[in-house]
C-alpha cells in the first residue's frame, strides 16, 4: 500500500534505488596475483592484509604498497579469522574440505 501511494515520489528521488539496479564501484587499486577468485580478505594487526583464494593460496600483502610479501599453499579456503590476543597472531582458515588450517601471522607459516 505504501509503495502504491508513494511510488512517483520515490521514483523521482535520485537517492532511492531499485533493488535490481547495479551499484557501480570504482576500483582504487587492482591486485592481480591470484590465479582464481578471491574468497575473503582480512586485515590483521592494523598492518598486514591477507587474501585467500580458490587457487589454494593464502597471501600476505603490504597494505602500503599492495605487494605480495608471502604466499602459502593451502587447500581451498572459504573463510578466515584472526585470533590470539591483541596481536592477532593466529589465523584460522576454514577449508572447503572441512579442515582447519592454523597460520602464524607473525612468522607467516602454517602450524602443524
Amino acid at each position: 500500500m505504501f509503495l502504491r501511494k508513494n511510488y512517483k515520489k520515490l521514483e523521482s528521488d535520485p537517492k532511492v534505488y531499485h533493488a535490481n539496479e547495479k551499484i557501480k564501484f570504482l576500483p582504487i587499486k587492482t591486485i592481480e596475483e591470484h590465479s582464481s577468485g578471491v574468497n575473503q580478505m582480512l586485515r590483521i594487526n592494523n598492518k598486514d592484509l591477507v587474501t585467500v583464494s580458490d587457487d589454494c593460496t593464502l597471501k600476505f600483502w603490504s597494505p602500503k604498497t599492495l605487494k605480495n610479501e608471502c604466499s602459502i599453499i593451502t587447500e581451498t579456503i572459504t573463510c578466515i579469522a584472526a585470533t590470539g590476543g591483541a596481536k592477532k597472531e593466529i589465523l584460522v582458515a576454514g577449508c572447503h574440505s572441512g579442515n582447519l588450517i592454523l597460520i602464524n601471522s607473525i612468522s607467516k607459516t602454517k602450524k602443524d
